[in-house]
């Protein structure tokens, strides 16, 4: 939840528990695709944190509604992989920047984890991100890790299995009846990957869901019915909130940006867009 808030010096409403002693090391905005991401590294967790930024949650169900028909195929060199044609635009617009930023601060701190996070439309920038960080840095594959927050579902079960195949530790935290994990809907081919922690009450007492086999498990938040899901759970995982101002980084807050990776311009294009619903 801290990317919500301004980050360049940790001092902000949701820089609290563990996460104080984080150091900023690079950050990245573009507003026109939603995207906003922050690098910074924390000593005592021997940890780097590459955290991306959601949006509006009233805004969340329209970015991800009004393309609900398209998914772009890809990984492209992954037959019948889909996701999401907007989470993946968004991504592409700032992921250059970041396999750069996050290639240096691994050889900064060699021993340290990779720990990927995001809340709402950040936690899918954040799979896909991992996703292209473990194709373009294969030396730091094993280091990677996923924790969301309110992620909604990314792609469709080829890419789930894909995914998977992976074998990257990831943690997808669902708060109650919260909204966007909800969508977009299964009937439109999208689905969940693993593995699911399930926040099942006010209380904070969290499950762990054996979503592994399934992605989609019915006693957990898959099983809250529709009539109890709200934006007001999308807002608030245990005693961290969106609901904080929210300081965007400049278009361009850093040096003019240069990278022009042959092999990661060759995922990235063509999106081949294909209606795979």
């Amino acid at each position: 939840m801290a990317a919500y808030e301004n980050v360049m010096t940790w001092d902000c409403v949701n820089c609290l528990g563990d996460t104080v002693g984080a150091r900023f090391e690079d950050g990245y905005s573009v507003p026109a695709t939603s995207l906003r991401w922050y690098l910074a590294s924390h000593d005592t967790l021997k940890a780097i944190v590459l955290a991306h930024m959601g949006t509006n949650p009233h805004n969340m169900a329209s970015f991800i509604t009004d393309l609900m028909f398209f998914q772009a195929h890809w990984p492209v060199t992954v037959e019948g992989s889909g996701v999401h044609v907007g989470f993946l635009a968004s991504v592409n617009s700032g992921i250059q920047r970041a396999v750069d930023a996050v290639r240096a601060a691994a050889k900064r701190y060699p021993t340290y984890r990779i720990i990927l996070t995001g809340h709402s439309l950040g936690a899918a920038q954040s799979v896909l991100a991992a996703v292209y960080l473990a194709a373009m840095l294969p030396d730091i594959k094993d280091r990677l890790e996923v924790c969301t927050f309110g992620q909604p579902r990314v792609g469709n079960q080829a890419f789930v299995e894909f995914y998977h195949g992976l074998n990257i530790s990831t943690k997808r935290v669902v708060n109650q009846g919260d909204l966007v994990p909800h969508l977009p809907f299964v009937a439109w081919q999208y689905h969940h990957h693993g593995n699911e922690y399930w926040i099942r009450s006010s209380l904070g007492d969290t499950v762990r869901c054996d979503t592994e086999g399934s992605t989609e498990y019915p006693d957990c938040s898959q099983g809250v019915p529709s009539a109890k899901w709200s934006v007001a759970a999308h807002r608030h995982y245990w005693n961290a909130s969106t609901a904080v101002p929210t300081l965007f980084f400049p278009p361009e807050p850093f040096p003019p940006y240069n990278s022009q990776s042959p092999q990661l311009q060759e995922w990235m294009l063509p999106i081949e867009m294909e209606r795979l619903v």
